[in-house]
């Protein structure tokens, strides 16, 4: 998330009025030798969205279109702003702005009726169009030291690279001369998999694909005005196969093919289809875990042999270090034999609200249909903070228990959860060397006025009115600025 130069003072002033139901939309609008022209402007639509991450030659150029009145920009009929002016924009609430959107003046159009005037923007990336790179680029053969040099060269801040190899990649600068520097820095992105795009601050951000910004930021039902999934145009959920025996292979899996109508399925191996071990997902209470190992007990499907997957519905409060899960064998009542472990999860990736906490394990667990077992919620590395689940505290049999010297049963209570399990996972955890799956599930998300989040951010989703809840990282932004209206608009990709 943005916040330009606001001190700690101001932060925390800012994300009080982006909180209050009496906030007050306020923006800036600032061009290179005419200063504030905010009460001039009429409208304002700025934007970036990263393309489609499997285009992985591709960097990205922001633009903006402000409407703004000519008063005092024309002289004897004549328009006295000029192409190549540097414009920023700053937005936030009564008052208290950051930066949304630096940049430069690409043309300009004017209504002579109506006294309106048409500034259309792009950002920095588009000087990188306009030069050539000629023979003095010879001594700078990194991604870092190429990046820099064109920097310094269109006379623009340093970059910001996160990429162990921006100094280990060297390359043959002849190959480069007489392109554009654009075209340079697309072949760059290309071969170490970055993305390339000019953030609010006018700073060049190189980085991986599948790099993240950490915050805290929860979208809900109470701050969204509208959301939806977007529809995309290639695979969804494509995994890549390698076999032991050296054959590969590639699948959808049939949800996606199902909810988005893509074509391409799989060429060798069934699809990953997955069977419901057990849910419970009626909500009627809290329980904040208060010892170090608490359990629910489900009964496995009569259809189901393996779990994947257990997912539960988990809140935090300033909380600090790991939590897992395990499977167990039921014994009388209680949690008996250990039978397997989750992976571990670090709190400080969790939402501060409730949302649901995939629990997975390093290769699905075989069980048996219709036999009682527990999950084990271990939190016993924990060192700050609470935890709190979700439950169904209308239930009328004895389903939770928690571990103080011995297992104490609490009647009435279920926790929330979803388990889920494969056989071709089980298959594939087993069969095959490499595993990647490229989740593309996209949504977009129409906000009132939250102008600080950022391309790449990591953001919580839980809005339980669509039904949709995960994590997602921001690959688009949008603002909506006039006289009393401020949308923005987020394009986000799911990620877990």
């Amino acid at each position: 998330m943005q916040y330009g130069n606001l001190n700690s003072l101001e932060i925390a002033e800012f994300n009080a009025y982006r909180s209050s139901s009496l906030r007050k939309p306020t923006y800036t609008l600032w061009i290179a030798g005419y200063g504030d022209l905010t009460e001039e402007v009429i409208s304002i639509e700025q934007e970036i969205t990263l393309a489609d991450t499997d285009i992985i030659n591709s960097i990205y150029i922001g633009k903006a279109v402000v409407c703004i009145s000519n008063k005092g920009l024309m002289d004897n009929g004549i328009i006295t702003l000029k192409p190549n002016a540097e414009i920023r924009i700053w937005g936030g609430f009564n008052g208290v702005n950051v930066p949304i959107y630096t940049g430069i003046i690409d043309y300009i159009k004017s209504s002579s009726t109506d006294g309106i005037i048409f500034l259309h923007s792009t950002d920095y990336m588009s000087l990188f169009k306009q030069e050539t790179i000629g023979r003095d680029i010879f001594s700078y053969n990194t991604p870092e030291l190429i990046a820099e040099y064109f920097c310094k060269f269109v006379n623009i801040p340093e970059p910001l690279i996160t990429n162990s190899k921006k100094t280990d990649t060297v390359y043959r600068n002849k190959a480069f001369l007489d392109q554009s520097m654009y075209q340079c820095l697309e072949s760059i992105c290309q071969s170490i998999f970055y993305v390339g795009y000019f953030n609010e601050n006018g700073i060049l951000n190189l980085t991986e694909h599948n790099h993240y910004n950490y915050t805290d930021f929860v979208f809900n039902d109470s701050n969204v005005i509208d959301c939806g999934k977007i529809t995309d145009t290639n695979i969804i959920n494509h995994v890549e196969l390698e076999y032991a025996h050296g054959a590969s292979s590639d699948l959808t899996d049939q949800i996606s093919v199902d909810t988005y109508g893509t074509g391409v399925l799989n060429r060798d191996i069934s699809m990953i289809d997955y069977t419901i071990v057990s849910n419970e997902v009626t909500e009627s209470g809290i329980r904040e875990l208060e010892n170090d190992l608490e359990a629910f007990r489900f009964t496995s499907s009569p259809n189901s042999s393996f779990i994947d997957c257990i997912k539960v519905r988990i809140g935090t409060e300033t909380s600090h270090g790991n939590i897992s899960v395990g499977i167990y064998e039921d014994a009388g009542g209680i949690p008996g034999n250990l039978i397997a472990e989750s992976l571990e999860i670090d709190v400080l990736e969790l939402s501060s609200e409730f949302a649901w906490v995939a629990f997975r394990f390093v290769k699905p667990v075989k069980i048996q249909p219709d036999v009682d077992y527990w999950v084990v919620i271990d939190i016993s590395l924990i060192t700050a903070g609470s935890v709190y689940v979700r439950i169904n505290d209308l239930s009328v049999t004895s389903d939770y228990a928690y571990y103080s010297g011995t297992w104490q049963i609490i009647n009435d209570i279920k926790a929330l959860h979803i388990i889920i399990g494969s056989y071709q996972g089980y298959r594939m955890a087993t069969d095959i060397l490499n595993f990647h799956s490229d989740n593309k599930d996209s949504i977009f998300i129409k906000t009132p006025f939250l102008p600080h989040l950022q391309l790449m951010d990591k953001v919580f989703v839980d809005i339980q009115d669509r039904g949709i809840t995960g994590q997602y990282k921001i690959t688009g932004c949008k603002h909506e600025i006039s006289s009393g209206k401020y949308i923005t608009w987020d394009f986000l990709r799911k990620i877990k």
